[in-house]
């Protein structure tokens, strides 16, 4: 949308090209509509209140990784799929963030 585009444009972008990068593939993640709106985009981006420390572009991740693995009910294979991730390499973004631990059943 245009508002949406607007937002990505006004953004500083201190992570360059891969933090715009992870913020699209973010919003398309959350997106099941024909154009990507303002409310699809990471909070970093949306968040009214200036004086808010963004989250850092990993717990922007680890957080859409949790999201999108508890939708997938840890289906990884189908979690991966979602994400546009290899299986492997979301793997190791599990390892990374340490999300295994958050599976149901285990402690």
């Amino acid at each position: 949308t245009p508002e949406a585009m607007q937002t990505l444009l006004e953004y500083d972008w201190p992570g360059n090209v891969r933090q715009l990068a992870n913020a699209i593939s973010h919003a398309v993640v959350l997106c099941s509509e024909e154009m990507i709106g303002r409310r699809h985009l990471p909070r970093f981006l949306t968040e009214a209140n200036g004086d808010a420390a963004p989250a850092s572009l990993a717990e922007n991740e680890r957080r859409l990784l949790l999201r999108v693995l508890r939708e997938a009910g840890w289906n990884k294979r189908e979690a991966a799929r979602r994400l546009q991730l290899s299986r492997s390499s979301l793997y190791s973004k599990i390892h990374r963030y340490g999300l295994a631990n958050e599976q149901p059943g285990c402690k």
